[in-house]
C-alpha cells in the first residue's frame, strides 16, 4: 500500500530585531513572522518536505522615523526542500521556492542548499547525548539578483535518550541581502549566539 507524507501545520516563528544603544537601552527595530503547513515523507536516507508558508515583516516601535521609512512587506510562497543522509555524519539538502504573492512585487524564483556535518565523538551523558555540529546553508534569491546568502554555524546539539527532543546550542556567522523584510534590499552581515528547540 502507498504510504501517505506526513501533513502538518508548521509552527510559527518570530524574528525580533533590536539595536544596542548607550545605557543599556535596547530599542525594537523591527519585527518578522511567519508560519504555514507542510508535507513530507522519509524513507531510508532520503527525505523530503514540501512547505506553504506566510511571511511578514514589521518596523517595531524603536525604529528610526516609522512613518517615513515603512512598507507594507508580506510573502506567501512553495518551498521544496529535499535531504539526504550521504553517511551517518554528513546530511545534504536543497531545493527550489517560488513566491506566489508577493508586496511588494518582485521575481519569484529562489533556490536553498546546505549540508550538516556531524562528528561522532561519543559524548554521552545519562538520558542525553552530545553531538557537535557544523552547519552551511545557502540561499539564493532571483529578486537579490542572484546574489547568494550565506549562513555559518558550529555549535552542540543535545538530544534526550531516544532523540526526538533536541536543544541546539551554536554560534553563527550570516552575510547577504537582510531577509528582515522591512530590510529586503540592504546588505546585512553579523554574528549571532543563541540556542534553537526542535531538530
Amino acid at each position: 500500500p502507498a504510504i501517505l507524507p506526513d501533513v502538518r501545520l508548521a509552527p510559527g516563528f518570530a524574528w525580533l530585531w533590536f539595536s544596542a544603544l548607550p545605557d543599556f537601552n535596547f530599542p525594537l527595530e523591527t519585527v518578522d513572522g511567519s508560519f504555514g503547513f507542510w508535507a513530507g515523507q522519509s524513507h531510508d536516507r532520503f527525505a523530503w518536505r514540501a512547505r506553504l508558508s506566510h511571511w511578514s515583516g514589521h518596523l517595531g516601535d524603536g525604529a528610526a522615523d516609522i512613518e517615513e521609512t515603512r512598507i507594507v512587506y508580506s510573502r506567501e510562497s512553495i518551498t521544496l526542500l529535499g535531504a539526504w543522509d550521504a553517511n551517518p555524519h554528513l546530511r545534504l539538502h536543497g531545493g527550489p521556492g517560488f513566491f506566489y504573492r508577493a508586496h511588494p512585487r518582485t521575481q519569484a524564483f529562489q533556490f536553498q542548499a546546505g549540508g550538516e556535518l556531524r562528528p561522532d565523538l561519543n559524548v554521552v551523558q545519562p538520558g542525553r547525548r552530545v553531538d557537535p555540529y557544523l552547519a552551511v546553508d545557502l540561499r539564493m534569491k532571483a529578486e537579490n539578483e542572484y546574489r547568494v546568502n550565506q549562513s555559518w554555524q558550529a555549535g552542540v546539539r543535545l538530544t534526550d535518550g531516544d532523540g526526538r527532543r533536541a536543544l541546539r546550542i551554536h554560534l553563527g556567522y550570516t552575510s547577504g541581502i537582510s531577509e528582515r523584510g522591512q530590510e529586503w534590499r540592504t546588505p546585512e552581515s553579523y554574528v549571532s549566539l543563541g540556542a534553537t528547540f526542535g531538530d
